[in-house]
């Protein structure tokens, strides 16, 4: 057996901490004939130890995340404590006012409120809920671009409600030109944001491919047999959400179309604020799913900024939800004759929360928030407690989702002897835990 250890340097930097200072400064290199001006940090920690990296270093990245949230935990402290430094003549840490201007404004001041709700709690390395329930949550936003594709041709598509089937393969019910046909629809999860769909119809196969990202929903659909591919794209562009949608066939484009979505009033509050308080301005998608969106930009100089991303997608099918948020601040320095540009991500967090009825007579549901481990700018406790881990919670509502509230989440573990996906199915058993008994 061979045992693989961790890069000495990575050691180092996990194991900062009693910062003495911190510098952030430009280091000029001009070895070829061309001055190139590369940010460093230099810290001095521990009695004297110190790690001096610059962005061209592979563990930068990590190194700033890192030496952020140590100087969040002991910016207020002294490095002694009463008894080795009773007349407290050990200053606090050393940075000047522009080295701790750019760190903190890169900090998400949310970011504590976000995690504090999950802090402590039960978590699983892999998702509890069942195939069929994530189908079913993304089955209006697929339905409904498969009935705006075939808009634009002389055949009317429509679907019924519900959804049948397990485990990749399902059958979803409908018209096309009125006449009453199954679809059989196969089902791929690519990842947490991106997923492969083929549905069958009495004629051809379409093929759909949707992808979620920090700041836009991908939806494509193909059909081979036809030559014809459409196109979908929900992205924010100056701070609002706008669709781009084209349909090409044969390499051609036949049909374009490029709209700003509309304002909307956001209905599920309840399930925007389940795990802690925002505030977005919401957006109205075409299949009826909400996105909200909040961007900010905090000018630190003439040539640097802060910009903060905010985005959350809710949606709903009958007795389930989905919400899917991207929340980061990004550090950018512009190129100027004297600097070269740099952008750097702060902190970033990536989550889904899901909400299944498991009970209709008792009204019982089961909601999990899974993290994803596709984050470029996580914090030291992203990476430690929450990346790819998920968390569960109960809750009782006779009023459907609208009745789910943060107050009513009574989060259930390992402990509650809810070990897999099947305990879940135990009506009893939750109906128990959700009551506390």
């Amino acid at each position: 057996m061979q045992l693989y250890g961790m890069d000495k340097e990575l050691i180092e930097i996990y194991n900062l901490h009693n910062i003495e200072s911190i510098k952030l400064w430009d280091l000029v290199l001009n070895g070829t004939g061309k001055m190139m001006v590369i940010p460093t940090l230099l810290v001095t920690y521990d009695g004297g130890k110190y790690l001096n990296l610059s962005a061209k270093d592979k563990n930068f990245r990590v190194f700033v995340q890192k030496v952020v949230e140590v100087y969040q935990n002991e910016k207020d402290n002294l490095l002694e404590d009463g008894l080795t430094d009773p007349f407290r003549l050990r200053p606090r840490i050393n940075i000047d006012e522009k080295t701790q201007e750019i760190l903190l404004s890169g900090r998400l001041e949310q970011l504590d409120e976000i995690y504090s709700f999950y802090d402590g709690k039960d978590s699983y390395d892999s998702s509890l809920l069942f195939q069929i329930d994530e189908v079913k949550l993304l089955l209006p936003m697929i339905e409904y671009h498969i009935k705006n594709l075939y808009s634009f041709t002389d055949r009317v598509v429509t679907f019924d409600e519900g959804l049948s089937g397990y485990r990749d393969n399902y059958v979803i019910n409908g018209q096309i030109d009125g006449i009453e046909v199954s679809f059989p629809l196969q089902f791929h999860k690519i990842d947490n944001d991106e997923y492969e769909i083929y549905v069958g119809g009495q004629r051809e196969t379409l093929g759909i491919r949707i992808k979620f990202s920090k700041d836009a929903i991908g939806v494509e659909l193909i059909i081979p047999a036809y030559n014809l591919v459409s196109s979908y794209l929900y992205h924010i562009t100056k701070g609002a959400p706008k669709v781009t949608h084209e349909i090409k066939k044969k390499g051609l484009p036949v049909a374009f179309e490029d709209r700003d979505l509309e304002v909307t009033v956001n209905e599920w509050e309840n399930l925007a604020d389940l795990d802690y308080d925002n505030s977005l301005i919401w957006y109205r998608l075409p299949w009826g799913a909400l996105y909200g969106v909040s961007n900010t930009i905090k000018e630190v100089s003439e040539t640097e900024k802060v910009v903060g991303i905010h985005n959350m997608i809710i949606d709903s099918n009958n007795n389930s939800f989905s919400r899917r948020e991207y929340y980061a601040k990004t550090y950018i320095r512009n190129k100027t004759v004297a600097v070269d540009a740099l952008e750097m991500v702060m902190d970033e967090v990536k989550k889904t929360i899901n909400g299944v009825c498991i009970s209709q007579s008792e009204g019982i549901y089961a909601i999990e928030t899974g993290f994803t481990d596709k984050v470029l700018g996580s914090s030291g406790y992203y990476d430690e407690k929450l990346k790819n881990r998920y968390f569960y919670h109960l809750c009782q509502s006779k009023e459907g989702i609208k009745g789910i509230g943060r107050d009513s989440l009574k989060p259930v573990g390992k402990d509650d002897r809810v070990l897999q996906a099947s305990d879940m199915l135990n009506k009893a058993a939750m109906l128990k835990l959700v009551k506390g008994e």
